[in-house]
């Protein structure tokens, strides 16, 4: 009976088993933490923000999720810490997201328009001008 313990315990197949499912249960655990943490901050920007001030946050993540979080965790941290004790409103964030979003360097976009003939457009032209050519050499 013991020689069958030590089988079992000795077994890879077995063990690799136990070690998908310890991988598993910490990922569970894992996320638990990270819905638990969402839960926290949700509840914490509720009670500080107005109303206006989730909805600008909430279009801003529309566009830029990163800005969005930076500014929220700024917000949270501050409330922490106690330098927020009043309700943020949309100026407030607005000036945040000024600050969060004007590190990050400006797009620009320029467009070059280029004038482009198919070969058959070229062909065509090439043969209307032989056609005037042949009109002349009438007369």
């Amino acid at each position: 009976m013991a020689d069958n313990d030590d089988e079992l315990l000795d077994d890879p197949a077995l063990n690799e088993i136990r070690q998908r499912q310890m991988q598993a249960k910490q990922g569970q655990q894992q996320e638990a933490q990270k819905r638990q943490m969402q839960e926290r901050k949700h509840m914490i920007l509720s009670q500080v923000l107005t109303y206006e001030a989730r909805e600008r946050l909430s279009r801003v993540r529309l566009v830029k999720p990163e800005n969005a979080d930076a500014a929220e965790n700024a917000i949270i941290s501050s409330v922490q810490s106690g330098q927020i004790r009043s309700k943020v409103d949309e100026d407030m964030v607005i000036d945040l997201l000024s600050r969060v979003g004007g590190s990050a360097p400006k797009t620009v976009v320029k467009f070059r328009r280029t004038k482009w003939n198919s070969d058959s457009e070229e062909e065509e032209e090439e043969e209307e001008d032989d056609d005037d050519d042949d009109d002349e050499d009438d007369e």
